[in-house]
C-alpha cells in the first residue's frame, strides 16, 4: 500500500519531508517525492492552495503513482466556539459550502456523487484518532510553543471547504447557520475527498486550528504558527502513525 500525503503550504510538510529519505519524480508542475518511512511507501508532495490545484494533485497520486490511500494535512480555521488555535481536528465529513448548482441540483451537492456530506475511512480514522491520543500524552522529540502545546485537544467533525479565506464574524455566522456542527474551514481538504471518492481510495484529512475566523489573532503570527508549532507537531504526530502501522 502506497500513501499519498498532501498538504497546501511548505511549513505544513517540512519537517516530515527531513524523516522521508527518497527521489523527487516531477509531474505536472509539482514535486513528487518518493520514499518510505518504517517500510510504509508514502508519496509526499505539496499541493498548492485551493480546490482545484489540491484536486488535480490527488488525481496525479492515484493515477500516476498508484497511492491506494490519501492523507491530507494542514491548518484550518476554526468554526466552532469552543475551539482553541493549537487545537486538532480530525475530519468525519466534508462538504464544499460554495458548491451551488441550483435550482438544478439542491445546494452542496455533488450530482454524479449523490451526495452533498463526503466521509472519510471510518477504520483508519478510528487508528489515527487512537495514535494521536497517544502520541500527545508521550514526550516529542521537537520543540513546540508551550502556551499551545499544554493544552491541545483532539477533536472529529465536520469540516467545511471553499474557494475563499474567510475573516469575519459575519461569514463564520453565514456558515454556521447551514452548517452548525461545523468545526472548520479550509480550502483544499473536501475537494481531496471528492477526488477520492471518485476513484474508491480511502481518505483521511487531519488538520491543525490555526485562527478562529473572525477572532483576533495571538501575539504569535500566522507565519510563526506554522513553523513553531503546527508544521513539526503534524510531522511527529504522521510519522507515530505510520510507524505504528509497519506496512
Amino acid at each position: 500500500m502506497a500513501l499519498g500525503l498532501l498538504s497546501a503550504l511548505p511549513e505544513e510538510q517540512e519537517y516530515l519531508l527531513k524523516k522521508l529519505p527518497g527521489r523527487t519524480v516531477r509531474v505536472g508542475g509539482r514535486d513528487y517525492w518518493l520514499g518510505s518511512i518504517n517500510f510504509q511507501d508514502v508519496i509526499l508532495v505539496l499541493s498548492g492552495i485551493g480546490k482545484v490545484a489540491a484536486a488535480t494533485t490527488t488525481v496525479t497520486l492515484i493515477e500516476h503513482f498508484h497511492a491506494t490511500w490519501i492523507l491530507m494535512m494542514g491548518v484550518a480555521g476554526g468554526l466552532a466556539s469552543y475551539l482553541n488555535r493549537g487545537d486538532l481536528v480530525l475530519g468525519t465529513e466534508l462538504v464544499q459550502h460554495d458548491l451551488n448548482a441550483s435550482p438544478f441540483f439542491p445546494r452542496y451537492y455533488i450530482p454524479h456523487l449523490g451526495l452533498s456530506h463526503l466521509t472519510t475511512h471510518q477504520e483508519m480514522q478510528h487508528h489515527l484518532a487512537s495514535s494521536i491520543q497517544q502520541t500527545l500524552q508521550q514526550a516529542t522529540p521537537i520543540e513546540l510553543s508551550p502556551s499551545l502545546h499544554n493544552r491541545i485537544k483532539l477533536y472529529q467533525g465536520l469540516m467545511l471547504t471553499g474557494d475563499q479565506f474567510l475573516q469575519t464574524h459575519f461569514e463564520r455566522d453565514l456558515l454556521l447557520k447551514s452548517f452548525p456542527k461545523a468545526l472548520t474551514i479550509d480550502m483544499e481538504s473536501a475537494a481531496v475527498a471528492q477526488v477520492c471518492a471518485d476513484h474508491e481510495v480511502p481518505f483521511l484529512v487531519l488538520r491543525s486550528i490555526s485562527d478562529i475566523v473572525g477572532q483576533p489573532e495571538s501575539s504569535m503570527d500566522y507565519s510563526e504558527y506554522l513553523m513553531q508549532h503546527a508544521g513539526p507537531l503534524l510531522a511527529w504526530l504522521i510519522y507515530q502513525f505510520l510507524s505504528e502501522r509497519k506496512h
